[in-house]
Order: structure tokens, then C-alpha cells, then sequence
């Protein structure tokens, strides 16, 4: 209308204005949310620039902040949920982020449940808004909720006086100044000039190593130290400490220690557990690190046992078929990373091992009974190229890229030592799409060569999906894997014993292509069989979703391998831990 600013649309192809909404005040500083169905902007009608939003579905306008200092300027969020705007504090204007999702339908429903008092008809919006009874008032939907948006903005720095406690001030703040009207919502010029010295630049503080008092003041007995070099000294930092016991099963107990420097150049982390009654199945790692140079190192050691039935050891060497064998590894090791700048470092490690190798047979009753024992020696360093420049997600990287170049080699130095050559290359990239939508994109390769060549093992829920775990053998290794990452269900809106109020489940669909081969044998693409069929490399394609479970982060696929003319059964792969 005339005389103030109201919101319109136009049709940018006919140049047909349409009009939206005028309300008491000024309006200005628009923006849609991302489906269409509420309008986020600025008025003044309640005698200050506040944030407001309209919802299109019955024609309702809710006041979501009430400030005193007034908002300037306003932005939906990356994800579009939630609103960034600009807001007078402290003397001038700082950024703040609402955190209810208000282009939720249910989140909004229950703001306007809260706070009525905030919300007012389109019809009735021209008209100067009814005074608020009570000794706080306040039209702020979001007060219940975020507290940040009903206290008072503190402008004593810039009115040159002294702050108290609580961000109060002895000088007036701006709830005793009166309100502005018809100029668009922003603060007048006071009254009363402004003391000398608040003209001027004012210069940096510096706070002298002196006793004021004050819950923070220094006693006197550390103000009369002599400085002295600083000694670092190892101290408990974390513990974390779990058993059991029962008369059946035995003891099963794991234990976590890390001890550190004051500031954090030592580190010493220990880490042990035991699942039977015999000290020889624990598992010990101690590794201690040095820290405060460009270049970190590290030494360890280790003595580990497990269970395994595969057809290929930890260490790589291929077995005539599934085999029950039990692994116990013990040696040291050391490392050391040094980066070339932010993105990119150099890593390196050497790995002494020996590695005690049990074998099982089952009995027609059911029994275990060992068989033979094998011994091997592992001397391996390795080498690592490293670069690393994403930005992650809730979920995983969301943006950027990373890579990983490593040759490992392993020496005959020792009776029954593993003699190979293996080079490994890992390329990750994503793009990010906005508004939480991204895809993520991995290549892998490697190949391993000697008298010991090494066996990558694939399949299954972390490289080729639709296959059985590690199924896929062979020293040569060629895979890729695509994924569209997009949000699924944010909030569910359902209130009971379990929180599935907020699951915030994401989706996403993949494909996945790899072969593994070995020797002289190389893969066969196609075979004519009822049609052109893909038999090796393999393929599958699939969806699946994540979500947080007790806190870690959850994923379930379900996938399906196909030959491009049919499909097989599906199969579901269940983990948890983040995207590649």
C-alpha cells in the first residue's frame, strides 16, 4: 500500500505483479521456503524489525522472533530448513541461526500451539497489532525454544560503558529507548550525542598479568614464579574399563587407557582384552606417539589372537578352500607422517610380525580337534602418499576429495617369512548437489606380485554390494562404486517410549562394478549365453538408508546383482560406520 512497503510477486516471462501480504509495518527482505508453501520475511508492525513467516496454507502470519535491536537481513539455511539472519547485538549486527526446523508443517504447528499470541490472520495483518498484558511479553514464537531470541541485545560496548554480569549494563540498553515506527525498522540516531571517546576507534585490549580479582583472578603465589621451560609429564586422560564373568562362559573383560602431556605433545594409549580364561587369546596394543614437531611419529607393540573360517589368511596367502584356523600375531611396529601442507602428507611404517597359525577339523560329533600349525614372519614397510581435502557430512565426505597411493613391500629377513610386492590406489571424490543431495564416486585398484602375492579379498556390504562378504579373491583388483546421497525422512513426527521422533533417515542409490583376477587368468567380459550377458567384472545396483543407532552411524543396503539381462535374489548388507 501507500506510504509502506508491502510484498509482491512478478512473473519474470509476463510481467504480471500479484500482491502477497501487507502487514502494520514495514515488509521487505523475502524468501520462499524450498517448497513453495510458507514466505519468510521482515516486518516492523510490532515496533521492531523482526523475523516473520507466512504460511500459504492457512493464510497465517506468526511472528517467530521478537527483538528489541531489530533483525537486518535473513537466509534459509544450505539444507533450507532452518532461517540465518543478521541481528543488532552488542553494539552492532552478528549472525544467528534458528535452530527449530521451521519449514517442518508439524514443527510450525506446534510453535503456534505454544505462542498464539504470535500469530496472526492475513485479514487482520494491516491492522496495528493488539499491546501485550504480562510483565514479560513477548510475540516471539521461537521463545520457548530458543532463548537466544527473547534477551536483550547488550549495546554497552558500543555505547562505551561497562558490562556487568549476565551481559547487563548500568548505562540504558535499548528496552528504554523508545520504539522506531515508519523508516523501515532500523534503529534511529539517539537523541543525546554520543560521549567523545565512542567516536573513535577504540583501541585493542590488553589484559595485564595482574591480580584485579574476579572469579578468574591469578593468586599470588603464581604471580611470583619464576617461568621455567616446560617438562612434560604423562597423565591419566581417559579410562574405559568393561567386564563380565559367569561360571559357564568364563571371563571377558576389554580395557582402554590413554595418557597424555599437558599439551598434548605425549600421548600413550593402551588397549587390552581377553575373552577366555587363558592369557595367550588377549589382545595388548600399546602404541606411544610424539607429537609437537611438523613431523609425528610413533612406536608400538601388539600380541593379538582370533578366530577365523575363510579361504584366505589375514596375511593374504590363499587357502585350498574354507579352513577353522586361529591367528596369533605378536611384533612392533612404527610410523611416522610428515605433511606437505594442509592437504597432503607423506606417511610411512614398518611392521615387524610373527604370526602363529592354528588349524582346526571338525568331527562327525561335532568336536573341534587341532590338526597342524604353520609359522610366518612378516617384514613390512610401507609407503604412503595421502591427500585429503573434504568436507564431511553427518553421514561421511559431502564435498571435496581424497586419495591414498601406498606401495608395501614384505622381505624374506626371517625363517618362514612372506616375501611380496603390493601397490594400492584409492581415489574418492564428491559433489556436493545443495540442499543435502551429493554423490560420492571411489576408484579403486591394486596389485600385488612375489612369491607370497597377496589376495584382495571383495564383495559385499563395503566394495561390490549384492555379492557374499569377501567372496571375490584374486591378486588383482579393479572396482568402482557411484552413490547418490539424498535426505529421506528429517523428522517423523511420532511421540512415544522410542525416539523415533527425529531417526533423520537418509537415502541413497549405488552401483557398483569390480573384478578381481589372479596369474595369467584375466577377466571375461562377456559371454553369449540366452543373450549378451556382463560375467566378469561383476555389477550390482541397489538403495539403501542411514541413520543413527545408540549414537554410531547405521547403514542398510539392499542390492542386487546382475549380468545386465537379469537380476538375482536380493541381498541385504547391514553396517555400521560412515560412507566411503
Amino acid at each position: 500500500g501507500f506510504g509502506r512497503y508491502g510484498l509482491y510477486t512478478m512473473d519474470v516471462a509476463t510481467r504480471e505483479v500479484r500482491f502477497i501480504l501487507d502487514t502494520f509495518g514495514e515488509d521487505h527482505a523475502p524468501a520462499w521456503s524450498p517448497d513453495g508453501r510458507k514466505l519468510a520475511f521482515i516486518t516492523d508492525a510490532s515496533g521492531a524489525s523482526n523475523l516473520a513467516l507466512y504460511d500459504l496454507e492457512d493464510s497465517t502470519i506468526t511472528q517467530l522472533t521478537d527483538l528489541t535491536g531489530g533483525v537486518m537481513s535473513l537466509s534459509w539455511s544450505r539444507r533450507n530448513d532452518r532461517l540465518v539472519f543478521a541481528a543488532f547485538d552488542r553494539g552492532g549486527y552478528d549472525l544467528f541461526a534458528v535452530q527449530e526446523p521451521i519449514a517442518s508443517a508439524s514443527t510450525m504447528q506446534r510453535l503456534k500451539q505454544h505462542v498464539p499470541v504470535a500469530v496472526t490472520p492475513l485479514a487482520a495483518a494491516p491492522f496495528e497489532p493488539a499491546p501485550l498484558a504480562g510483565p514479560n511479553p513477548s510475540r516471539g514464537a521461537l521463545l520457548g525454544n530458543w532463548p537466544d531470541s527473547t534477551t536483550t541485545p547488550d549495546t554497552t560496548l558500543a555505547m562505551g560503558g561497562r558490562r556487568g554480569r549476565g551481559g547487563r549494563s548500568d548505562t540504558p540498553s535499548l528496552t528504554d529507548m523508545p520504539l522506531w515506527g515508519s523508516r523501515g525498522g532500523y534503529p534511529q540516531p539517539f537523541a543525546e550525542a554520543l560521549p567523545p571517546d565512542t567516536t573513535q576507534p577504540r583501541e585493542r585490549r590488553r589484559t595485564p598479568l595482574l591480580d584485579r580479582g574476579g572469579a578468574f583472578a591469578l593468586s599470588d603465589s603464581v604471580l611470583g614464579q619464576t617461568p621455567r621451560p616446560y617438562k612434560w609429564r604423562l597423565a591419566p586422560e581417559a579410562v574405559q574399563v568393561g567386564a563380565i564373568a559367569a561360571s559357564s562362559f568364563g571371563f571377558a573383560g576389554s580395557t582402554q587407557l590413554l595418557f597424555s602431556d599437558f599439551l598434548g605433545d605425549h600421548s600413550l594409549y593402551v588397549a587390552g582384552d581377553v575373552f577366555s580364561n587363558s592369557i595367550s587369546d588377549a589382545n595388548i596394543l600399546t602404541i606411544y606417539s610424539v607429537l609437537p614437531r611438523r613431523t609425528d611419529w610413533s612406536v608400538g607393540a601388539f600380541h593379538l589372537k582370533n578366530y577365523y573360517q575363510s579361504r584366505v589368511t589375514t596375511l593374504g596367502e590363499q587357502l585350498s578352500g574354507a579352513k577353522l584356523f586361529s591367528e596369533r600375531s605378536f611384533g612392533v611396529l612404527g610410523g611416522m607422517s610428515h605433511p606437505f601442507d594442509r592437504f597432503r602428507r607423506f606417511e610411512a611404517q614398518f611392521t615387524q610380525m610373527f604370526v602363529e597359525e592354528q588349524f582346526y577339523e571338525e568331527r562327525p560329533n561335532g568336536d573341534f580337534v587341532r590338526t597342524h600349525r604353520e609359522y610366518r614372519s612378516v617384514s613390512s614397510p610401507s609407503f604412503s602418499l595421502v591427500g585429503d581435502n573434504s568436507l564431511f557430512g553427518e553421514f561421511g565426505p559431502v564435498n571435496g576429495g581424497r586419495w591414498n597411493l601406498t606401495y608395501s613391500p614384505a622381505f624374506d629377513l626371517f625363517p618362514k617369512s612372506l616375501a611380496y610386492h603390493t601397490v594400492s590406489f584409492d581415489r574418492r571424490r564428491y559433489y556436493d548437489l545443495t540442499h543435502g543431495y551429493s554423490i560420492g564416486v571411489r576408484t579403486l585398484a591394486g596389485v600385488s606380485s612375489g612369491r607370497d602375492a597377496q589376495a584382495f579379498r571383495v564383495g559385499g556390504y563395503s566394495t561390490i554390494r549384492g555379492y557374499r562378504d569377501f567372496d571375490l579373491i584374486g591378486t588383482r583388483l579393479l572396482m568402482g562404486n557411484v552413490e547418490l546421497r539424498f535426505p529421506f525422512v528429517d523428522q517423523l513426527g511420532i511421540v512415544g517410549p522410542l525416539p523415533l521422533g527425529t531417526l533423520r533417515l537418509r537415502g541413497a542409490i549405488f552401483a557398483d562394478l569390480g573384478t578381481v583376477w589372479s596369474g595369467d587368468t584375466s577377466p571375461r567380459f562377456w559371454v553369449n549365453r540366452n543373450g549378451r550377458r556382463l560375467r566378469d567384472p561383476y555389477f550390482s545396483f541397489g538403495t539403501g538408508i542411514r541413520s543413527w543407532l545408540l549414537g554410531l552411524p547405521m547403514k542398510l543396503d539392499v542390492a542386487w546383482a546382475s549380468d545386465l539381462q537379469d537380476a538375482r535374489r536380493p541381498r541385504w548388507h547391514f553396517s555400521i560406520g560412515p560412507e566411503f
